[in-house]
Parts: structure tokens; sequence; C-alpha cells
């Protein structure tokens, strides 16, 4: 299971989980951002939109349940 957000400020946010070591995703690329791919970028504000808001949160069985409980806490506190 991945949990998403869509975060306001996501330069800001990134620096915060940096300085806290909790490592986030940035990796949501549209289709209309790809290289391979000719589009009009102007034309996918959607698209466009989550690009460059969305995070992936860290999440997954990689984490123990207090690691994530710890994780909580702290961006709860952003």
């Amino acid at each position: 299971t991945y949990n998403l957000a869509i975060i306001k400020n996501r330069t800001r946010f990134v620096k915060y989980c940096q300085s806290k070591k909790i490592y986030i995703h940035l990796n949501y690329r549209g289709l209309h951002e790809s290289k391979i791919l000719k589009f009009n970028r102007k034309n996918f504000p959607n698209s466009s939109f989550v690009s460059k808001n969305l995070v992936r949160l860290p999440s997954g069985p990689g984490y123990t349940e207090s690691e994530i409980k710890k994780i909580i806490k702290i961006l709860n506190n952003y």
C-alpha cells in the first residue's frame, strides 16, 4: 500500500522531511512530461498539478509499526 499526499508547498515539505530523516518519494510524473511522448504541456493542468504536488509517504512491509507511528507523529507536527 502506498500512502499518497498532496502537499501545497512540496519544496518546504521535502526540506522538513529531510531534516527529520524521513525519506519520501517524488517520482510521480505525468505522461505529458515524458521525453518519449510528445504532448502540448499546457493541455494537462490536472496531471501537471499532481506531478508538482504529490508525494508518496514512507509505507510498506519494510517499516515496523513503531517506525510508522514515529513517522506519523513527526509528519503531524509539520
